[in-house]
């Protein structure tokens, strides 16, 4: 399923851009002939001063520029048509065919953090064999790995906290199917705790699973910026990821969602007040139950790697973090 967004650096009204997207939509499945109930279309206002036009546009308060991820593998054909079928249906909206920019980013198979997870699961499965070999299952299921830090007890781990039955998000609608849930209470205060995330030096000491290392492309943290960075695996392959911030409120919640072709998801990160502590709810939603079947041996145990990172993270600072 491609995953496309449209960028625009003009107001419309609601249905207007319910339009834009029909448009762009209909492109899609006229020249990659994908089927219509594909739908993973995102529309971006960007204000005028943030979002340079060329020079030379009949229109430059409609400049649009449309950026289409999708598998490589299609014909040259099937591109010239994608690209005249998106000017012509935006044409039909009231955009000039010389106010819009297409761009086609062509994904291999199996990349980013689809190459990241399969290297996890892969380690992972290594590893469990060498201590069945050894002997050591018993003990290894009873003792966590040194880099996890000391045992926690039950209220400190998953589902933690003594009330978090009344805190946690219950998952009732139809895409709880789909989810990843996983909590965990951090002595520090919200602020403190979203400090973690929001300012990219410290973002990068914890994000990913143990063992892996981010170097940050662009960070820009606020509701429709942009999050793309190389997540470096212990053997140092790099994996590309590219993210949208689609919801940002400080210090409680940030909702991202990860632009792949393969691997796509959101992921809704909260940080609720317990007390004098935090507890830290992440909600990852992926878009069919069978993908999410097939990832849950390395998702599971790698989003419960990176809650322990990030408490690692907060209690490394203490409470200077926020100054």
């Amino acid at each position: 399923m491609p995953s496309t967004v449209v960028e625009v650096r003009r107001e419309y009204t609601p249905d207007h851009e319910a339009r834009i997207i029909e448009a762009v939509h209909g492109a899609l499945v006229e020249a990659f002939k994908i089927p219509l109930e594909d739908r993973c279309i995102r529309l971006v206002n960007h204000e005028p001063h943030r979002f340079i036009c060329p020079p030379g546009k009949s229109q430059p308060e409609r400049y649009t520029v449309v950026t289409v991820s999708a598998f490589s593998g299609r014909s040259l054909e099937a591109k010239r048509n994608l690209y005249q079928a998106i000017v012509r249906r935006l044409a039909e909206e009231g955009i000039p065919r010389d106010c819009v920019k297409i761009m086609l980013a062509e994904i291999p198979r199996r990349t980013g953090v689809w190459l990241a997870a399969k290297w996890l699961l892969k380690s992972t499965l290594a590893l469990k064999s060498r201590s069945e070999d050894c002997g050591l299952a018993g003990r290894a299921s009873r003792r966590p790995p040194a880099s996890l830090g000391p045992r926690r007890n039950s209220d400190e781990r998953r589902h933690m906290h003594p009330d978090s039955n009344s805190l946690r998000k219950m998952n009732t609608d139809d895409t709880s199917s789909r989810r990843f849930v996983h909590s965990r209470l951090i002595d520090a205060a919200p602020a403190q705790v979203f400090d973690a995330f929001a300012r990219p030096d410290r973002l990068a000491r914890w994000w990913g699973p143990d063992g892996f290392s981010s170097t940050f492309e662009e960070f820009d943290l606020r509701s429709g910026g942009a999050w793309s960075f190389v997540m470096h695996g212990p053997d140092g392959t790099g994996y590309p990821n590219t993210n949208v911030f689609t919801t940002v409120e400080p210090p409680h919640r940030v909702e991202i969602e990860h632009i792949s072709a393969d691997h796509h998801f959101t992921l809704d990160i909260t940080f609720t007040p317990a007390g004098d502590r935090t507890l830290v709810e992440w909600v990852q939603t992926f878009d069919t139950v069978e993908h999410k079947r097939d990832i849950a041996p390395w998702v599971e145990p790698a989003n419960e790697q990176n809650l322990d990172r990030l408490q690692r993270e907060v209690a490394r600072t203490g409470t200077s973090a926020a100054s």
